[in-house]
């Protein structure tokens, strides 16, 4: 009996105690729609580990991905606002506050390589796809986004609207028109034109997740559609 009441006593102490630090589990605001092959995650609350991504894998604010050779992963938030894809060789954050029916301040940093987006028209916020010296506001688009080891910053707009804010040089912005890439080069250069066919061919590739299998799982924010590779 001495025993049972020291145990209760623990009990109701712990639990207010971890009510006040606020240690409640946090609400993905993304999932893994598809992975194939070498890529990892550091989870937005434990950011000390990297651990292996699988499909149907939630992600927290705030989360790192990275791919490796010939890998790839597709990401898709939660409220259906967007997905992105992170093609090999990449490193990108997510982030986002989670609402009651949609995820706000949505920005997905990428520090190196490339991603491909496919964005539903926004009614409030943008969705936003940043690097080191440029960030995208999308709003309802499709195209893919480059950040390179040297710096250069490329954004090709196959469809939709988006502006683009420069980081570096004059900091300006500039509106993309469909069909057009926006270069910006580590010295703040601009190279504002309509998109190459090996640019087109970057995005076809980029967007490309064919030879997979799919199921769907029920999360919080509804069914959700899952792509994998066996």
């Amino acid at each position: 009996m001495k025993k049972f009441f020291t145990m209760f006593i623990a009990f109701i102490i712990i639990v207010p105690l971890s009510i006040i630090k606020g240690e409640e589990p946090k609400d993905p605001i993304a999932i893994a729609k598809k992975v194939i092959k070498e890529v990892t995650f550091k989870d937005g609350a434990e950011k000390d580990f990297w651990n292996n991504l699988k499909a149907s894998q939630t992600l927290l604010a705030e989360s790192e991905i990275k791919t490796g050779t010939k890998s790839l992963a597709a990401i898709l938030f939660t409220d259906g606002s967007g997905t992105v894809t992170v093609r090999e060789n990449s490193h990108l954050f997510i982030y986002g506050d989670k609402g009651d029916k949609k995820i706000n301040n949505k920005n997905s940093f990428l520090e190196k390589g490339v991603i491909g987006f496919k964005v539903t028209k926004q009614k409030d916020d943008a969705f936003l796809i940043s690097t080191p010296t440029a960030v995208a506001s999308i709003r309802g688009s499709s195209g893919y986004v480059e950040f390179n080891e040297d710096s250069t910053f490329v954004f090709h707009l196959n469809d939709g609207s988006a502006s683009i804010k420069l980081l570096i040089g004059e900091k300006t912005e500039q509106e993309i028109d469909e069909g057009y890439t926006l270069v910006v080069l580590s010295d703040g250069q601009v190279d504002y034109r309509a998109a190459t066919s090996e640019e087109q061919s970057i995005f076809n590739d980029t967007m490309n997740l064919n030879n997979s299998k799919k199921i769907f799982i029920n999360t919080p924010d509804g069914k959700v559609e899952i792509e994998y590779t066996e």
